[in-house]
């Protein structure tokens, strides 16, 4: 099943895992260990504007009824994306609401790493691709960091200073 992301919200009292053999998002109820829903995958509790919503994906982040995913997508695809989804708990849809797909494409066939900065730019990790990008909402890219041939990251964390 590849489980290769954990986050807690201590508002909701619940964690988000992700499976990327499973191309799935959970939530679950911390309390009670009860899986809240579904998100992607062969038995996903929301209907999806792009199926698969997404595949083998790494880090993720929820805010609220959206969640921020970066997409490695499998190797018969071999392009990496970030796709946020608004999620309808009433009517159990979860559609596409934004993503980012680099031009030219870019694979990071392992790892990757997506937040959403306080100026809401998002962050993106192509990890094994060897390359950050925050990009603003229009889709430009604003900033970038290259690395040599051969050379990777792991996943960024954002802080507001240094001292955090």
């Amino acid at each position: 099943s590849h489980m290769n992301a954990l986050d807690y919200d201590p508002e909701e009292d619940a964690y988000y895992l992700g499976s990327r053999h499973l191309h799935t998002l959970y939530k679950i109820d911390r309390a009670s260990g009860d899986v809240l829903w579904r998100l992607g995958g062969d038995q996903s509790d929301f209907a999806t504007s792009n199926d698969p919503p997404f595949s083998c994906q790494h880090q993720f982040e929820a805010h609220g009824d959206h969640v921020l995913v970066f997409d490695n997508s499998c190797p018969d695809v071999q392009q990496s994306r970030v796709t946020e989804l608004s999620l309808d708990l009433d009517s159990w849809t979860a559609d596409e609401v934004w993503s980012h797909d680099p031009d030219p494409g870019i694979w990071s066939y392992g790892f990757g790493d997506v937040s959403r900065l306080p100026s809401d730019n998002t962050l993106i990790t192509w990890s094994t691709a060897g390359r950050i990008d925050e990009v603003a909402p229009d889709g430009e890219v604003v900033w970038s960091l290259f690395e040599e041939l051969g050379g990777g990251f792991g996943y960024t964390t954002w802080r507001r200073t240094l001292y955090e």
